[in-house]
């Protein structure tokens, strides 16, 4: 199984996109958080293979909730995928800056498989060569 955290204030979203992956690959078992703390809760106590991240939520958002990851020694190699409905050329140039892929909303399924299968082959996911092999 590859365990999948999705991240975003909006329920609605967190459920759709739960359901999309699970309907997307039988080996995905996915977890849903609806903010950072909970997010950090969850990452802490589980071992997962993604995070899809939320960039704009209230409180602490997904940029600043990355970095607190990427510090915290059991958090700080999970690969992040980036929802936002923002394209500008600053969130951009953010989520470049911490190496991690961005989908925009509305989501395109096919689009964020292909980001997760990058995201999961660029870290050398054992997990996912295993599925890859399986197929």
């Amino acid at each position: 199984m590859i365990r999948i955290l999705v991240v975003d204030d909006n329920e609605d979203i967190t459920f759709s996109i739960k359901k999309m992956l699970e309907k997307m690959d039988k080996d995905y078992s996915v977890t849903c958080a609806h903010n950072a703390d909970e997010a950090f809760t969850f990452a802490k106590k589980d071992e997962y293979d993604l995070i899809i991240l939320d960039i704009m939520m209230p409180g602490k958002d997904g940029i600043i909730f990355s970095e607190q990851l990427k510090q915290d020694d059991k958090t700080k190699n999970i690969p992040i995928i980036f929802l936002t409905a923002k394209t500008d050329e600053q969130t951009k140039k953010d989520v470049s800056y911490i190496s991690a892929d961005l989908v925009t909303k509305p989501i395109e399924p096919m689009l964020l498989d292909v980001a997760i299968k990058k995201a999961l082959k660029d870290t050398g996911s054992i997990k996912y060569i295993k599925t890859m092999l399986d197929e």
